[in-house]
């Protein structure tokens, strides 16, 4: 019997094969519009508005009117945190790749966008000084919030951005002799790195008021003992209670401690290290401009013996 042979696809059949293989190297259609970089820097951006949403305990509406007014909330949060306004151009771009429907749908979203890009750099939610921060954290400590007070100086001390500060876990705090070192998980340089930032607290009387509280704290518990939306309810009665306007909202932490440390080492590569700035040319205009308008603010530590007041009961921690 002679060997049998492998009968030879027809023409037609071969070239269509030959195109299926080109097609499928290729990848999706819907992948070929933009460029991959691009892509990936929309997904990033997309995940960490979805990560926000998350932390501040806000629903994802049906409505695009209503999504539009959420994506409003979160464009003012950026510009509040002194972040860019590619960040915010990067999310409403990624959300109408991805969901094409929302195309010309965002009209309120887009307006900020333009109104960022006319104004930046802008007025930011005024710094905090070292005395203001202990008087709020004093108004908490007073009302019986004794981990979301340490988590204000937390806040202020390493740094930290509202979103890291209220999300914070006790699973991501190590203790090792005198040092205490906190993960920060999703953060806004992290996610964008791929990496997990750290920072670590290095004043005494904060080490030991972070040590005690941390042991009523259950296991991966948030270390701020509250939901974001009570968080904010609360520092808006502590603002008030303590005689401060209400401009002054939680970013301030970040800006006051960033500006206190600057007054403290004099560097602003150290400032930049300790904050997480991408660069340093973003960080020493953060700072620059924070002093500024402390020299300007006429309500910078104006009453001293009521912000003294609330600020001594941190001592009941």
């Amino acid at each position: 019997m002679g060997k049998r042979t492998r009968p030879r696809p027809a023409p037609a059949a071969a070239a269509q094969a030959r195109a299926g293989a080109v097609f499928k190297r290729a990848g999706s259609l819907h992948g070929r519009v933009l460029k991959p970089g691009t892509v990936k820097r929309y997904t990033a951006h997309v995940k960490e508005f979805f990560r926000w949403c998350r932390r501040t305990g806000r629903t994802i509406p049906s409505s695009t009117v209503a999504f539009d007014t959420l994506l409003c909330a979160y464009a003012e949060e950026l510009w509040q945190e002194n972040d860019s306004k590619s960040v915010l151009a990067n999310t409403l771009s990624g959300l109408v790749y991805f969901t094409i429907s929302l195309k010309q749908k965002l009209p309120g979203a887009w307006r900020l966008y333009k109104a960022w890009a006319k104004h930046e750099p802008g007025r930011r939610a005024p710094p905090l000084t070292v005395l203001m921060m202990q008087a709020v954290a004093g108004y908490f400590a007073y009302q019986g919030e004794k981990r979301a007070a340490v988590m204000i100086c937390t806040a202020h001390h390493c740094i930290l951005r509202t979103g890291e500060m209220l999300s914070l876990r006790s699973t991501d705090v190590t203790f090792a002799g005198t040092l205490c070192q906190l993960r920060l998980r999703e953060t806004k340089i992290g996610q964008r790195l791929d990496i997990t930032e750290e920072t670590n607290i290095l004043d005494p009387w904060l080490f030991r008021a972070f040590k005690k509280v941390i042991k009523f704290v259950y296991p991966g518990d948030v270390l701020v003992g509250m939901t974001p939306r009570a968080f904010r309810q609360m520092w808006a009665s502590a603002v008030k209670a303590v005689g401060l306007p209400q401009s002054y909202k939680p970013y301030g932490l970040r800006r006051g401690g960033a500006t206190a440390f600057f007054q403290h080492c004099g560097s602003f590569g150290r400032t930049a290290n300790r904050g997480r700035w991408g660069t340093e040319q973003a960080m020493r205009q953060y700072v620059t401009t924070a002093l500024a308008e402390l020299a300007a603010d006429q309500h910078q530590e104006s009453d001293n013996s009521t912000l003294c007041g609330w600020a001594s009961h941190l001592h009941a921690i």
